[in-house]
């Protein structure tokens, strides 16, 4: 269906938003279902923690940019294309959240001080 859609004449910018609205409420529940427990099991000496405030920085910020994608691909000379400067940076922070997985995964000494 997606094909016959024309995916490859159309950016569908509505299923990317849809992705990172499911991402973020998923995320979202992960939090709520450890709130809801006696024991906080996500703390920043865990991998899991890095990971999930990486997505959970990057995946609104995302969704804002690409709902506006047929405005800013309509005008490119407005003020909201610099909307792309936000969206870099915020995936700039994210891979650097998930080097610092990995970094807590590789060596799970580390802590949140240092």
């Amino acid at each position: 269906m997606i094909l016959g859609y024309g995916l490859m004449e159309r950016f569908i910018s509505e299923l990317v938003c849809l992705n990172n609205f499911i991402y973020t409420v998923w995320m979202l529940l992960i939090i709520l279902d450890q709130y809801a427990t006696d024991d906080w099991e996500i703390n920043p000496s865990m991998p899991f923690f890095w990971y999930l405030l990486g997505l959970l920085l990057y995946a609104p910020c995302t969704m804002l940019i690409y709902s506006l994608w047929p405005y800013i691909k309509r005008y490119p000379d407005s003020i909201l294309s610099q909307l792309w400067v936000i969206q870099y940076i915020f995936n700039i922070i994210m891979y650097v959240l998930f080097a610092a997985g990995f970094l807590h995964e590789r060596n799970p000494k580390i802590t949140a001080n240092g």
